[in-house]
């Protein structure tokens, strides 16, 4: 699969912008804050409809206009297709094949795997951004998943809000809720960590020679992945700390509050890989998503690499650039070509206006 034309109007720095794309590798240069980031973010706005930064969708429009719009097409082995999604005054509209549809449906119809600086924040930062790597890459393999997170989120405000009014009987009607989203929620991360991991570690080791350990932490007991299971222990921690949470006004245990524990040669990856190493655990998690997106559709997701050659040697970039020999359509940004040694499209970028070169 791969997108081969573009088409945007007030996002971000682009005023107007319409172009094709190669199937291949496309390289975006130009100098800082002129808008190579934001044309990779016009790219995954069209495939899933949500930012790729944490920012609100108002904040993707042109400054000083009150719309955008990016309209793409793809194309696949099981044909090709039109996406526009916009957003406006009355809202955000979604349509696939010229007639509306659901964020969610953008999943089914094209993959995307995305890798920014912020990505780092994965072994560097908080559990929060890890959670939040996990609930967006698990949305983009799973269809259904966007929606039991939102409800989730939902059931956790209501009962947090219960418990700060020792409403107890309100706060056990959101218990079941939370209980029920919240099993889906931890399913959906297990199973995808499980075909994930393996690939990963493969990967890793091949780069860098080290073993690298991915596992999933939480409060909840996890004796296997299925949503009954998962749904009678969240419910059993619950019970437990009931008092707790009266006392504190907050839910102590479910997915909000759980983590990964990353680790190269058996040592937290944060405080003892290098920098080249946590690097390396990114990409190769990234990749592991590329493999896994092949495996279960037959084709090739788009791939987004924001900054990703700056600090790559010429072995690690002809790794990273191996996808390629299975039909991978990447988007790499970069101040200068950096990928001379690869077949590639480059365009420059200036002032919101993309202009190709080779």
């Amino acid at each position: 699969m791969f997108l081969e034309r573009l088409a945007l109007r007030n996002f971000r720095n682009y005023a107007e912008l319409a172009v094709a794309f190669a199937p291949g590798l496309n390289v975006i240069t130009g100098d800082n804050a002129q808008g190579k980031t934001n044309l990779l973010e016009a790219i995954y706005w069209l495939l899933r409809a949500v930012p790729l930064r944490p920012v609100a969708d108002r904040d993707l429009i042109l400054w000083g206009e009150t719309a955008a719009r990016a309209e793409g097409f793809i194309r696949a082995a099981g044909g090709a297709r039109g996406i526009v999604v916009a957003i406006g005054p009355d809202g955000k509209r979604i349509t696939a094949g010229g007639v509306p549809a659901r964020r969610r449906e953008l999943v089914e119809l094209a993959g995307v795997v995305t890798f920014t600086p912020d990505d780092l924040w994965l072994v560097k930062g908080s559990a929060r951004e890890r959670r939040r790597y996990l609930d967006r890459e698990v949305a983009a393999f799973v269809p259904a998943y966007g929606d039991d997170l939102a409800r989730y989120r939902r059931a956790l405000a209501q009962r947090n809000a219960a418990l700060r009014a020792a409403d107890r009987s309100a706060a056990e009607v959101w218990t079941e809720k939370l209980v029920a989203y919240g099993a889906r929620v931890l399913s959906a991360r297990l199973k995808f960590l499980a075909c994930l991991v393996p690939v990963a570690r493969e990967l890793f080791a091949r780069w860098d020679g080290a073993e690298l350990n991915v596992r999933y932490r939480s409060i909840t007991p996890l004796g296997g992945s299925d949503p009954a299971s998962l749904a009678e222990a969240l419910r059993a921690v619950l019970a437990k700390n009931a008092a707790r949470e009266l006392e504190l006004g907050q839910t102590l245990a479910g997915p909000h509050r759980d983590d990964l524990a990353l680790e190269v040669g058996g040592r937290p990856a944060g405080t003892a890989a290098s920098q080249g190493q946590q690097r390396s655990l990114v990409l190769a998690l990234k990749l592991a998503q590329v493999r896994l997106w092949q495996k279960q559709t037959g084709e090739s997701p788009v791939m987004l690499l924001d900054d990703v050659f700056s600090e790559l040697d010429g072995t690690r970039r002809a790794r990273l650039l191996a996808p390629l020999d299975a039909g991978l359509q990447m988007f790499v940004t970069a101040t200068q070509p950096a990928c001379r040694e690869t077949a590639a499209a480059v365009y420059r970028v200036a002032g919101g206006r993309l202009i190709k070169e080779v």
